[in-house]
C-alpha cells in the first residue's frame, strides 16, 4: 500500500504542477490584455482630445529662400489638427523636397505646438559643367539653375573636362 500511495502522490503533484502553470499563464495573458487595453485606450484618448489640438507652428533656423507662411503651407499641416495625428516623417519629407533645404527637423511640443527647424543650403558659387548648378560652402551641389530666372551675381567655376562624373553625382 505504501507504494501505491507514493504513486498517487506523484500523480497529484504532477496534476497540481500543471494546474499551477495554467494559472500563471492565465494571469500573464490577463495582464497583457489589461495593459494592451490601457495603451489602446490612452492612445485613442490622446488623439481625440481637443486639448492636444495644434494652435501654433514655429519655424526656426532663419530660412531665407521661403517665408514662414510658405514653409507652413508646404508642410501640409493645418491648425486645429491633433498633435499626435501629425505624421512627423511625412512633414519632414515634404519640406525636404525644396532644393534649398539641407536639414529639416519636425518636433512636437506638447500640448499644442509644432516646431519646424530648417537649415538651408546657401549658394557660394556656380558650377558650370555645361549646365549651371549652385554649390554651398561644403561643396555640395544642390540646385540646377540652368533653366531658372535666378540672376544672382556669383563666381562661376568652370573648365571641368569630366562632365559625366560630376553630373552623375547629382542624380
Amino acid at each position: 500500500m505504501k507504494k501505491r500511495s507514493a504513486l498517487m502522490r506523484k500523480k497529484n503533484v504532477k496534476k497540481e504542477d500543471v494546474q499551477r502553470r495554467w494559472r500563471y499563464l492565465a494571469r500573464f495573458l490577463l495582464l497583457v490584455a489589461v495593459l494592451g487595453g490601457l495603451a489602446y485606450g490612452g492612445w485613442r484618448a490622446t488623439t481625440s482630445f481637443d486639448f492636444f489640438a495644434l494652435q501654433k507652428i514655429v519655424v526656426t533656423g532663419a530660412p531665407k529662400s521661403l517665408g514662414e507662411a510658405e514653409i507652413i503651407q508646404r508642410s501640409g499641416v493645418k491648425i486645429g489638427t491633433n498633435l499626435f495625428k501629425i505624421k512627423v516623417q511625412e512633414v519632414q519629407s515634404r519640406l525636404l523636397q525644396h532644393p534649398y533645404f539641407k536639414f529639416v527637423s519636425v518636433q512636437r511640443q506638447i500640448p499644442h505646438t509644432l516646431v519646424l527647424e530648417i537649415h538651408e543650403h546657401l549658394p557660394e558659387f556656380v558650377l558650370n559643367t555645361g549646365r549651371l548648378y549652385y554649390v554651398d560652402k561644403d561643396g555640395e551641389i544642390f540646385k540646377d539653375i540652368t533653366d531658372s530666372d535666378d540672376s544672382r551675381d556669383m563666381v562661376v567655376l568652370s573648365g571641368f573636362s569630366d562632365r559625366k562624373n560630376i553630373v552623375s553625382r547629382l542624380d
